[in-house]
């Protein structure tokens, strides 16, 4: 990668953001498209997210994603933002048109996507939803979108219905719920569910023994999508593999939400293979310590 006068600039921007995987998977497309760009990470504090704005506009960045927690802060400093990321109520990917910045949320597309890759058509399923805070909106607006049955499961009720009322807020042909953890509803509205996502960071690295959902739960004929992908097979995925269940990790999600924020940014659609065994080298070396 060669870097002249004319490189435009990419960037991801969070607090912290040392643990991005962004730059790697970006950076990768970049080198194989031959393109004039580079990507690389700001570490922003919040307090300083319209300093952090103006700056992508003064410094004529090409173009900007957003991570924790800057996705729900960044809205009202942006020209304009798309319906999508004024349903989610964030945004994820930031577009500079000649000083002009478009604020976008890339993350559901990037679902929706990821999962018909590894596990088939989720247009008009049954899905029970894990979790209702900022990525279960993204996760649950694609699938309402998509006409899907969805069933919002949480530990507390009142964000799991404020998200709900929200969904039913635009047409769609599938239903929506809402159950608690503890619903006695619970295990036979998970039975009759296609797909299962978790939303939440139940399982998430440094604490991959928990999970959001019993064992007791998953059947054979579920689709399970868990959104973690730090470890690469959480306690989630690997009971419900042990069910017989198909399960995936949310590392695909990364790749093609991250896809189609660079369409934005260039125009041009990347090669996802390259960016997944980017980022998996990536994982790997982390694991091995190199």
């Amino acid at each position: 990668m060669i870097i002249t006068g004319r490189t435009k600039v990419l960037a991801v921007v969070g607090h912290p953001v040392g643990h991005s995987l962004s730059p790697v998977m970006h950076n990768a497309a970049i080198e194989a498209l031959g393109l004039n760009y580079i990507y690389v990470p700001f570490n922003v504090h919040p307090d300083h997210i319209g300093e952090a704005v103006g700056s992508f506009r003064a410094l004529n960045i090409a173009g900007v994603n957003a991570t924790i927690p800057h996705k729900e802060i960044l809205v009202p400093y942006l020209d304009t933002v798309s319906e999508t990321a004024l349903l989610t109520g964030s945004v994820n990917t930031i577009v500079n048109n000649d000083g002009q910045l478009s604020g976008h949320s890339t993350d559901g597309e990037g679902f929706l996507r990821s999962a018909e890759d590894e596990l088939g058509r989720i247009a008009g399923c049954k899905v029970l939803v894990l979790g209702a805070g900022g990525a279960s909106r993204a996760v649950c607006v694609a699938l309402r979108q998509a006409g899907c049955d969805i069933t919002i499961v949480n530990r507390t009720p009142e964000r799991a219905n404020a998200l709900s009322e929200m969904l039913l807020g635009f047409p769609s042909t599938g239903t929506v719920q809402v159950l608690t953890s503890d619903s006695p509803e619970l295990p036979e509205t998970a039975a009759a569910c296609d797909l299962i996502v978790n939303t939440t960071s139940l399982g998430m690295t440094p604490h991959p023994e928990a999970t959001p959902l019993s064992a007791e739960l998953i059947q054979s004929h579920h689709r399970v999508y868990d959104l973690i992908y730090s470890p690469l097979e959480t306690r989630l995925v690997s009971e419900a593999r042990a069910k017989g269940a198909t399960a995936v990790s949310g590392l695909k999600m990364l790749v093609y939400q991250g896809a189609v924020a660079f369409e934005l940014w260039t125009g041009i659609h990347p090669p996802t293979e390259i960016m997944y065994d980017a980022l998996m080298q990536a994982i790997l070396g982390r694991k091995s310590g190199k």
